[in-house]
């Protein structure tokens, strides 16, 4: 049997109808529509509206009923924390488009076509709604305005928070490259301070190795300078002559 959601639940409340199987029946979708689809709220009839603030697509009865307390850009915490009225109207009385006019003394809103309100001008054609006036409707351009404004508070909410850890990642790549500057400079004056001291000790060995033959040296100096050349051949004959002396 078909039947709706509460004789479904009075019919199998009791008896062994409550072990039947319940299917919930979809309404068929249009094949000839090429955007045919079910209610984004209700999922079960087919969608043949479009909320002209969020762009869900509703069956008419959730557009009418269901969709204005679960809008997220119109109905409940949403609408009050922008200061809007959560009953405002969203679509023309007459053809259902974008409203843009409103009708001080009807209180209702109405669009524009090629900027003639032919839909006002339908319910004010006869009688003293001749005279009503036309305003300026512009609920949703509010609304769109402030919800644009939030977008853009949150863009540049992001975009700072990149910024500072961009800062924050060339900060730290500035000080790891500080610190190997750092360490290089400490390696290059380490190495240039070892390789004095291997030149110092190399020259303190050589002057150690050096100085057994200094004394030699110094006589040879001092006789070269002190005598002249028989002087100093005399003396190195005599020299000589005494040690090939054959002991008595």
């Amino acid at each position: 049997d078909k039947l709706c959601a509460s004789c479904s639940a009075t019919v199998h409340a009791t008896g062994r109808n409550r072990d039947h199987q319940l299917a919930i029946l979809r309404e068929a979708l249009d094949a000839s529509a090429e955007s045919s689809a079910h209610c984004d709220c209700c999922g079960l009839r087919q969608a043949t509206e479009d909320c002209t603030l969020c762009a869900q697509r509703l069956c008419d009865s959730c557009l009418l009923f269901e969709h204005d307390a679960s809008c997220p850009k119109r109905g409940g915490v949403r609408a009050i924390a922008l200061g809007v009225d959560v009953d405002y109207p969203t679509k023309c009385a007459v053809c259902g488009r974008r409203p843009d006019t409103r009708c001080v003394e009807c209180d209702e809103v109405f669009c524009t076509w090629m900027g003639k309100p032919r839909c006002f001008a339908k319910l004010h054609a006869k009688g003293k709604r001749r005279e009503h006036n036309l305003v300026p409707y512009t609920a949703l351009v509010d609304i769109e305005r402030r919800l644009q404004e939030e977008e853009d508070e949150e863009l540049q909410r992001v975009r700072a928070i990149e910024e500072q850890r961009a800062k924050a990642v060339h900060d730290f790549d500035l000080a790891c490259e500080n610190a190997r500057h750092a360490r290089r400079k400490r390696d290059l004056l380490i190495e240039a301070k070892a390789e004095d001291l291997l030149v110092h000790k190399l020259m303190a060995e050589k002057r150690a190795r050096s100085s057994h033959h200094a004394p030699l040296h110094w006589i040879h100096e001092l006789l070269r300078t002190t005598f002249s050349g028989q002087a100093e051949s005399r003396w190195w004959g005599q020299g000589q002559r005494s040690r090939g002396r054959r002991p008595s």
